[in-house]
């Protein structure tokens, strides 16, 4: 038995028959306190439920079937109101496959709690399971059926406890009646007859009036508890009617069916049709699984390939180009070197030029230094010439009527002569111009 299978046991067992004696026995023990506290205190309560041992035990048993009685009539009125929230999705208008057997289940199972053990909701589950099973609603009218007649079995077999109330109770009451008469009995002696003995008589009578209060009672619980079973049994038998007209509502004609049962090869070929179409499905899904898987492995090694060779050209590229760029660099370190040796005479010959521009301007600047002392003598004769011509101007103006002209004039070329000696180069000679108001002679002398 497994661990769900054997919980549901339990759990029918105590439910069952666990609830009812329970309740029972606090009711029970709640009515007889009251009894002993003096709550109760009337006669007949007293004289028919509290004066012997076995009108205990028949109020125990009372209870207990009462119990169960409510708390069953409670669950039918609970499964009444329940079964409202309990409907399966709408049929297509074309019918609904198989196939749809275990969507349906689930739905179900996704109701509440308090439903997964009502009659409707244990009724669709196993039919829509014995249509999952056979892959075929063919007989699925026969299985409601058999379905129904299980769930009649097991609404019988859930008065078990309250039949055996009802069956022991009475028994119990005989038994009571039994020990009264042996009471009576035993207190009737021929002595005490004889005698007239009033106290022989009183337990006479009371052992008798245990025997029938011990039978009423007995028989008054008993009436009570078959016709409360019969209202109960009445209220669900109602249930399972509503059950059945609800089972074959959701269910009958919900399910394409293909052939009869007399011709039941049609239905053989849908059933092998759809496993063909299922295996067939199933190949298919798998089939795009490897191609799935190979795809991405070729795609995978196709990466790998192409980052290999990216990574392969990368460092030949690498190569070529540091090659290149060492060539280059060479190449660019011999032309700046020819270039630094180009530069270096370039500059050699710019700077023996420069020296020989300087040492020109410098000789020539010297030749000039010369120049310019030569032209400062030059200005400073020409100043002493100018001085001497404006004396000479003088001189002639003032001694033109002299008669020592003569003297003057060989004088003033002498004085010239002095003075071209000086300046360090021969001056043509000064040529004396007389005026003509001169006598002849002077002017020959200044020729």
């Amino acid at each position: 038995m497994t661990p769900n299978t054997r919980n549901r046991f339990l759990s029918s067992v105590f439910s069952s028959m666990g609830w009812p004696l329970l309740t029972g026995i606090a009711l029970w023990i709640t009515l007889y306190a009251l009894i002993r506290e003096g709550v109760i205190q009337h006669e007949l309560v007293t004289r028919y439920l509290a004066n012997h041992p076995v009108e205990y035990i028949e109020m125990l048993l009372f209870f207990v079937g009462i119990s169960a009685l409510v708390i069953k009539a409670f669950g039918v009125i609970t499964q009444f109101r329940g079964n409202r929230q309990v409907q399966l999705a709408p049929a297509p208008a074309n019918g609904q496959k198989v196939d749809d057997a275990p969507g349906l289940i689930e739905s179900l199972s996704q109701l509440p709690k308090k439903l997964h053990n009502t009659y409707l909701v244990r009724r669709l589950r196993d039919a829509l399971g014995y249509v999952r099973a056979k892959q075929s609603a063919e007989d699925l009218d026969d299985q409601l059926k058999y379905l129904a007649d299980v769930d009649a079995d097991r609404q019988h077999e859930s008065y078990a406890l309250v039949r055996l109330v009802v069956w022991a109770i009475p028994i119990l009451g005989f038994l009571g009646t039994v020990i009264g008469v042996t009471m009576a009995i035993a207190n009737m002696s021929p002595e005490a007859f004889a005698s007239s003995d009033e106290g022989a008589v009183a337990g006479m009578t009371a052992g008798l009036a245990v025997a029938f209060d011990t039978t009423t009672v007995a028989l008054s619980l008993s009436i009570v508890l078959m016709f409360a079973q019969f209202l109960v049994n009445k209220l669900e038998t109602q249930l399972l009617e509503t059950v059945d007209e609800r089972a074959a509502e959701e269910l009958t004609g919900r399910f394409v069916q293909f052939g009869t049962k007399t011709d039941p090869l049609v239905a053989s070929v849908e059933r092998m049709s759809a496993r063909v179409a299922a295996s067939t499905d199933t190949l298919v899904r798998e089939q795009a699984k490897i191609w799935e898987s190979t795809l991405a492995a070729a795609h995978q090694r196709w990466s790998q390939l192409t980052d290999t060779s990216g990574k392969q050209l990368e460092q030949c590229l690498t190569k070529a180009l540091d090659q290149s760029l060492k060539t280059h660099a060479a190449e660019l370190q011999k032309s700046e070197k020819a270039a630094a040796e180009r530069n270096s005479q370039y500059v050699e010959q710019l700077r023996s030029a420069l020296v020989q521009s300087a040492q020109v301007m410098k000789d020539q600047q010297t030749e000039l230094v010369k120049q310019g002392q030569v032209m400062s003598r030059a200005l400073e004769a020409t100043g002493d010439i100018i001085k001497l011509e404006k004396a000479l101007n003088e001189n002639l103006n003032a001694l033109s009527g002299a008669t020592s002209f003569e003297d003057m004039v060989m004088s003033l070329s002498a004085a010239i002569h002095l003075l071209n000696s000086r300046l360090g180069h021969t001056e043509p000679a000064t040529t004396v111009t007389l005026d003509p108001s001169d006598p002849p002679s002077l002017q020959e002398r200044a020729a």
